[in-house]
């Protein structure tokens, strides 16, 4: 569940952490946080960047999409009449979410790394072809994340630019 009464919290005498929700009380141990780390390889190797959310503003509809579910094959296609997309990513860390600096790079426009001010990447104005996105994640503590996000991308050219059209 996701949603939470403000003055329902607890703290146990072994330091569990009781949250009534609107389905019921949620508890754990935040020592879990940490088991959980360890187990998943040494210090914060083990945290994954994950896509959260990937919204396109369509030309041809004139509204902003979830397109989530369309990258799992890890493509991102445009139309000429897309306006821009947004990708949201997070590290999972657990400790200090918001001391996570994140990167992106497309290959074959951009020779170095662009640092992003919060987890949020926001493109438009693509030129056509097809290039590589790629995103990633350092920890507070300078670990990097053990996987990178990588998609084709690709912008499709306008219509008066396609071989067809030409010939």
């Amino acid at each position: 569940q996701n949603e939470f009464n403000r003055t329902s919290h607890f703290k146990g005498a072994d330091g569990t952490l009781y949250f009534g929700g609107l389905n019921g009380v949620t508890a754990f141990h935040p020592k879990d946080f940490y088991a959980n780390n360890a187990q998943s390889g040494s210090g914060n190797a083990g945290k994954n960047l994950v896509l959260s959310d990937f919204q396109l503003f369509s030309g041809s509809s004139e509204n902003l999409e979830n397109r989530t579910a369309d990258l799992l094959a890890g493509k991102i296609i445009l139309q000429p009449s897309d306006r821009y997309f947004q990708l949201e990513f997070a590290l999972l860390d657990y400790f200090s979410p918001q001391k996570v600096t994140y990167f992106y790079k497309i290959e074959g426009m951009d020779a170095d790394w662009n640092i992003l001010p919060e987890p949020l990447l926001r493109l438009s104005g693509l030129p056509f072809g097809t290039r590589r996105l790629k995103v990633r994640a350092q920890s507070a503590d300078g670990t990097w994340a053990a996987n990178e996000l990588d998609y084709q991308l690709t912008v499709l050219p306008p219509v008066y630019l396609r071989w067809w059209f030409i010939l």
